[in-house]
């Protein structure tokens, strides 16, 4: 089984709590019409630090 992470320090919801995640098909998709599966997705919310700020 293939495993990907992907980490990002820098998403910052918007003033009302949102969080806008847009998935595309890569260059090495090969299905003719883009198809692509996202079998499973965790995202934790952890408090900013006050070097985050």
């Amino acid at each position: 089984m293939q495993k990907e992470l992907a980490w990002d320090r820098n998403v910052r919801p918007t003033d009302d709590g949102q969080v806008t995640l847009v998935v595309m098909p890569g260059e090495t998709n090969t299905n003719p019409y883009k198809f692509y599966y996202l079998n499973a997705m965790t995202i934790e919310a952890t408090p900013l630090s006050e070097a985050d700020l």
